[in-house]
């Protein structure tokens, strides 16, 4: 799930402009579109999978811009996403509704959809994590059939000396605000618990990072590459970004199917 920033969402309701409306039709093409992108880039991927993309009225006036659901599979004991489908829901009226152009310079007071839809496709390659913290207790995986299996993603990530911290559904380490990296990606892991910790990497502006930006649009760049790599997705080259004016950050938080085996 892909939420606005509160204060986000009221500057650009204050900075009204023309907004511009989407056809469910034209968000299946768009979707399309950037899939194909992404496998040129990732030729290791499906040309033609699943993506079943709609509008989710319950998402209008909730600052809520997407959310992503995928199957997942037991495999080598995590569960891995099948990459055979996804499901996507968008809110068809966000603050100034969506760019959706190629042009960036053009995006204006708005959010860009197809930057939305990278992020969520990257969740339903598998980033995600299902490392969470209760009543201060560290704990990971999902229950299938009464047994824990942590997801594919949390058997990637290492510690600073290179030493894994998932095993099974069980934490090595206390990982509190230390540094933890996939394929030498640092991870975002703040020393205050965010759920979102271990579902997007840290770094600030990135297409994965916990927060987008409105009024930019963003590609997938070397450290998404890194990730998709060690995920067993090989990809070729990374697009430079484009972008126009940076604004404050809106805060991301990830959906995950129940998996199917």
């Amino acid at each position: 799930m892909l939420n606005m920033q509160y204060r986000d969402r009221m500057y650009l309701m204050t900075h009204p402009i023309n907004k511009t409306y989407l056809r469910v039709d034209q968000l299946q093409d768009i979707a399309n579109e950037e899939w194909s992108k992404l496998t040129d880039i990732c030729p290791s991927l499906r040309k033609n999978i699943s993506i079943d993309i709609n509008f989710d009225s319950t998402l209008e006036n909730t600052g809520t811009l997407a959310w992503n659901t995928h199957s997942m599979r037991l495999m080598n004991g995590a569960l891995t996403s099948t990459r055979d489908d996804m499901t996507i829901g968008v809110n068809p009226h966000p603050a100034n509704g969506w760019f959706y152009g190629e042009n960036c310079t053009d995006i204006s007071y708005r959010y860009d959809l197809r930057s939305v839809l990278r992020h969520e496709f990257l969740h339903g390659l598998g980033f995600a994590s299902s490392i969470y913290k209760d009543n201060d207790l560290w704990t990971a995986g999902h229950s299938v059939w009464g047994s824990c299996y942590p997801t594919q993603f949390d058997t990637h990530i290492v510690d600073g000396g290179g030493n894994k911290v998932v095993h099974k559904c069980n934490l090595t380490e206390n990982i509190q605000g230390k540094d933890v990296f996939i394929n030498g990606v640092r991870l975002f892991n703040p020393d205050t618990y965010n759920p979102s910790s271990f579902s997007h990497h840290y770094h600030d502006g990135g297409l994965m990072y916990w927060k987008l930006r409105p009024m930019r649009c963003m590609n997938i760049r070397e450290d998404e590459i890194k990730m998709l790599s060690a995920l067993g997705v090989q990809c070729l080259s990374t697009e430079s970004d484009q972008q126009s004016v940076a604004l404050l950050l809106v805060p991301l938080v990830l959906s995950l199917f129940l998996p199917l085996l």
